[in-house]
């Protein structure tokens, strides 16, 4: 009987054992795990810079950089954000204490000891990520040539008091995480632009919903140096020249707001007698515009200023808010309150009646004028507003393409007696497809 309890209590205790290893959190297995290796990750670190600086021969290394912006997607005005896939091929001369693989055996994964890293400014997210390393021969002199294929996701601060004939920067912006007292990033040399460029996009691959690229001047690239707080590193901006097509805001909102403001002058064609049944037809004109206002707030962030289209429909709203109140006291002009009271029936003739038909009248003509006016002044508002928007977002670009840095004074400027040259777009294959 003895015997057959222990057995039972060590079989009870050896299953305890396995459910409480199956059980176990498997999160904390890995953190387990991963302290474990913390040694070994360590040691490796080491011995790398170790064989590094071993060879370091105190000279940064050139790094030949081309950026192909091959994808830009998902622009979202609301959230002030957009999407990009970029190409970055790189290629400098291969350190002595980098082992070449064997071209033969070579299937992709092959990784130098050595690479540069980037630091990639307002990333939300990185979807995707590929890294592909080979050795080229270049004049008898062995090169590490790397392929990276990026998608991320980019943070864009939009100014949109213009909107919509506003015209954005999409900006790129990374920097070199090496100092530049080790690794610096220069173009590919003259004879190789042509396959690779410094900087290209590939514009058919664009899906930039309601945008367009500006075709003077569609992007901008600008590689230098700037003092961080500590050490001189290297930085690439890239900015996306666009401007939005305001087709669809105007048939979607200007349009309709158009023809809802413009019902509140055929109110005049109800007897100005009956203010109740004029009423009905403004207030609820007003509630429509006041509901397509705020369908409207879905097409932009919330904003602390005014945009242009925006002064549109408040002026709209102005318009029949306006005719609300002459039809409310335009009749109080030629007659008394009483006059209209619910207490007592209507008389059968009102003297003045012809009076007030023709005052009313010339309020129809004032208003109708005050409206016309309105649209016309907006239309040329809008166009030239349009107009001075994109040429002045223009200058700016070839302004800041023409931008240096100046370590004398600290900042970015721009050298005197600079040309603006038409910049071209490559909307076929380009040179890094």
């Amino acid at each position: 009987m003895d015997e057959d309890t222990n057995t039972i209590a060590i079989h009870t205790i050896v299953t305890d054992a396995d459910k409480k290893e199956k059980n176990e959190d498997p999160v904390k297995m890995i953190r387990d795990l991963s302290q474990q290796l913390q040694p070994l990750i360590g040691a490796i670190k080491e011995w790398r810079q170790e064989k590094t600086m071993l060879h370091d021969d105190g000279k940064p290394k050139e790094v030949m950089i081309s950026v192909l912006v091959r994808r830009l997607f998902d622009v979202d005005t609301v959230n002030q954000h957009f999407q990009t896939r970029m190409h970055i091929s790189l290629r400098w001369k291969k350190p002595d204490f980098e082992d070449a693989p064997d071209p033969v055996s070579d299937d992709g994964d092959w990784r130098p000891l050595w690479t540069p890293k980037f630091r990639i400014f307002s990333l939300v997210a990185e979807t995707h990520r590929e890294e592909v390393y080979h050795i080229t021969v270049i004049d008898g002199v062995e090169h590490i040539h790397g392929d990276i294929l990026l998608i991320v996701t980019l943070s864009e601060p939009m100014e949109l008091r213009d909107f919509p004939v506003d015209c954005q920067d999409l900006s790129i912006n990374f920097q070199l995480v090496n100092p530049a007292s080790k690794a610096c990033l220069v173009p590919f040399p003259p004879e190789e632009q042509k396959m690779f460029p410094t900087c290209d996009v590939h514009e058919p691959e664009f899906l930039l919903a309601d945008f367009e690229l500006i075709p003077e001047i569609p992007f901008t690239f600008s590689l230098f140096k700037m003092m961080g707080r500590t050490e001189e590193r290297c930085y690439v901006r890239i900015a996306i020249k666009v401007r939005r097509v305001a087709a669809f805001y105007i048939h979607n909102v200007a349009l309709i707001m158009l023809v809802l403001a413009s019902f509140s002058l055929l109110t005049f064609c109800i007897h100005p007698g009956l203010i109740a049944e004029r009423w009905s037809v403004d207030f609820s004109l007003i509630l429509t515009i006041v509901a397509f206002k705020l369908y409207l707030e879905t097409f932009l962030p919330h904003l602390n200023y005014i945009t242009v289209l925006d002064w549109y429909v408040l002026g709209g709203f102005m318009f029949v808010s306006a005719c609300t109140v002459v039809h409310s006291m335009v009749p109080l002009f030629y007659h008394s309150t009483a006059a209209y009271s619910p207490l007592t029936l209507p008389p059968m003739e009102m003297e003045g009646e012809e009076d007030l038909i023709h005052g009313d009248k010339v309020a129809a003509y004032c208003l109708t004028s005050i409206w016309v006016i309105w649209n016309l002044s907006y239309v040329t508002f809008f166009i030239l507003r349009q107009q001075r928007t994109r040429k002045q977002f223009v200058k700016d670009a070839h302004q800041e393409r023409d931008l240096r840095f100046d370590p004398v004074q600290g900042k970015m400027v721009t050298p005197a007696g600079t040309e603006h040259p038409k910049l071209a777009v490559l909307h076929g294959k380009s040179g890094l497809a």
